[in-house]
C-alpha cells in the first residue's frame, strides 16, 4: 500500500519522482521504475536535470554502501 502512495505523489513532485523510481528499480519492478524516469524527464524545468538533483541526494547518503545503493537504483532505472 505505501508503495502506492509513493507512486501517486511522485506524479505531483518531480523531485520525489527519480528516488520513487530508482526504489521501483532496485526491487525489480522496471516497468514502474521506467515509467517514473519518463515522468521525471516529462515535468521537470528545461534548466534542471537528473545531473542537477544528484549531488543533493548524495549529500543525504553519508553511508557510503547506502549512496552505491541510491547510484545502483538510479542507474538501473536509466537516470545516470
Amino acid at each position: 500500500m505505501r508503495h502506492r502512495c509513493a507512486y501517486s505523489l511522485s506524479y505531483k513532485i518531480p523531485e520525489i519522482t527519480s528516488e520513487v523510481a530508482a526504489a521501483y528499480a532496485q526491487a525489480g519492478r522496471m516497468e514502474e521504475a521506467q515509467t517514473l524516469r519518463k515522468k521525471f524527464e516529462e515535468t521537470r524545468s528545461e534548466s534542471y536535470t537528473f545531473q542537477d538533483h544528484l549531488p543533493s541526494i548524495m549529500h543525504l547518503c553519508a553511508y557510503e554502501p547506502e549512496r552505491e545503493r541510491w547510484l545502483k537504483g538510479y542507474r538501473k532505472a536509466g537516470f545516470v
